[in-house]
């Protein structure tokens, strides 16, 4: 071995090292992410929440990405979001209105999950408060200027705002379906409510975080179906289908 070889040696050694060890990190923090999931799903939230913990300690930064938990079961990687549904279950407000904040400063929770979210934010909020107590104030995001009249939502009047072409067609059929499926979202929460004030014996917060959540969904239904905004339509059927998922399974104790 001449003398540069030897020189290059512990080099190569030296990354190949670092290599390893930064894939075992990932490992770790992706198992103790899985961890975390199965816990959720068995509803064993103390350790739901040690692992969550633990992986994000590890990898704070939720990065999306779809881990397989167990067949083609995957879950965003989502430490933060996560970490506060299981605080939520255990009754830790503060610290789950701490960890929704982080989730949503990140910027990385959604779809269905945003939904869920913001329904536990506004949990988070009423309970603390209750408590003499202030939740976390959320991270600034800008916001664009208000539309003008026509395909303003606060405008019931206003024209509804039809896409046209080839392209069109397709964002009008997605339009549609979002459309279709966030009515009967709201649908299903409306009978859901009506059912447990019958019964009785619900949260009354939680009741009401339920119903707030069912009408801005449909408000912001009509107001982004009339602008053609298939995004806020998504969103709307999101907001509906994760306040009736989550008002369902609270009250089966679930």
């Amino acid at each position: 071995m001449n003398g540069i070889e030897r020189g290059r040696r512990p080099v190569w050694l030296g990354l190949g090292l670092a290599l390893f060890l930064a894939g075992a990190g990932r490992a770790d923090y992706l198992q103790s992410f899985k961890a975390g999931i199965r816990a959720k799903d068995f509803r064993q939230w103390p350790q739901m929440v040690a692992a969550m913990r633990d992986a994000a300690a590890q990898q704070p930064q939720a990065t999306g990405e779809n881990v397989p938990i167990y067949g083609n079961y995957v879950v965003p990687y989502l430490p933060q979001y996560f970490l506060g549904v299981g605080l939520v279950r255990q009754g830790e407000w503060l610290e789950a209105a701490k960890a929704f904040q982080e989730a949503q400063a990140q910027g990385t929770v959604r779809g269905l999950n945003r939904g869920r979210m913001e329904f536990f934010q506004e949990v988070c909020s009423r309970r603390l408060e209750a408590m003499g107590q202030r939740a976390p104030s959320p991270p600034r995001v800008p916001r664009p200027p208000a539309a003008s009249a026509p395909g303003n939502p606060t405008n019931p009047t206003a024209p509804v705002v039809e896409p046209v072409g080839k392209s069109g067609d397709v964002i009008r059929r997605a339009l549609d379906k979002a459309d279709r499926d966030g009515r009967d979202w709201l649908k299903r929460g409306e009978t859901l409510v009506r059912d447990l004030k019958t019964r009785g014996g619900v949260d009354p917060d939680l009741m009401a975080v339920a119903e707030s959540r069912f009408r801005n969904a449909s408000f912001l239904l009509d107001g982004c179906r009339r602008e053609g905004d298939l995004a806020g339509v998504e969103r709307a059927r999101d907001n509906a289908r994760a306040a009736w998922e989550i008002l369902d399974e609270m009250a089966k104790g679930r």
